[in-house]
């Protein structure tokens, strides 16, 4: 790319972006590491993945020297309404940082990209997040396992949503989860009262109870006890 203004102003604006972000040819790359600093080749691939998807189909033969500030600002709004704000931003910032260097190097004779970004994206659908939430209220289960459904769902949007640029997380602003009820401290009987309740079951469940109580059966393996011989045997998740 070189730094020469006389020669760069005429240069594909793409085939600009495409180089400024190779990992191995990029001058703006070669003098972070002559600075001590580095960007991945991770990041690199991202910001090229996003000039295919974004820049390009929108500036296609423009020349560097004719991007105006009028042109990021039409690309940040038709991108309204198909991304979030954060991904715009994310969108524009992979131009802006390439002309911000251009401009230092004087390859641009002004900066064009001054005071943008900000932008917001479409809506996040609060309110069909909010009606899912107090219908799983109305169910009348307890606030615990609504939170942890709330929390599942919010984490399946999460996981979507860094993969795909469309997608929005609503459940983070939603305010209509139930708040959490402190725990509270499990009922355990006594001794005696665990001789009692033995004493006064039938045979066969008296037994179970004792192998419970005294030996760390626990309540889910209780269906699957059986005994012969003098010996107890569970089987709980399909293991003996």
């Amino acid at each position: 790319m070189g730094v020469s203004p006389a020669a760069h102003g005429g240069q594909g604006f793409i085939k600009f972006l495409r180089e400024f972000w190779d990992f191995d040819n990029s001058p703006y790359l070669e003098d972070l590491r002559m600075r001590g600093k580095s960007i991945t080749q991770r990041t690199c691939r991202s910001a090229k993945n996003i000039i295919e998807k974004h820049w390009q189909p929108y500036f296609r033969d423009k020349t560097l020297g004719d991007v105006s500030r009028a042109d990021l600002r039409k690309l940040g709004i038709s991108l309204r309404g198909k991304l979030a704000g954060k991904t715009i931003n994310n969108v524009l910032s992979v131009g802006i940082k390439a002309l911000r260097w251009a401009y230092r190097e004087k390859m641009i004779p002004e900066d064009i990209t001054l005071d943008l970004g900000g932008f917001s994206g479409g809506r996040r659908y609060y309110g069909e997040i909010d009606t899912f939430i107090n219908a799983l209220k109305a169910e009348g289960r307890a606030a615990a396992s609504v939170r942890k459904d709330i929390a599942a769902v919010s984490a399946l949007f999460t996981f979507l949503e860094r993969r795909h640029e469309g997608i929005k997380n609503a459940v983070r602003g939603t305010k209509k989860r139930p708040a959490e009820e402190p725990k509270k401290p499990p009922k355990v009987p006594t001794e005696s009262e665990v001789e009692t309740i033995i004493d006064n079951a039938k045979p066969s469940l008296a037994a179970a109870l004792s192998v419970m109580a005294f030996r760390g059966l626990r309540c889910g393996a209780l269906p699957g006890l059986s005994a012969w011989g003098g010996q107890f045997e569970t089987v709980s998740k399909l293991k003996r």
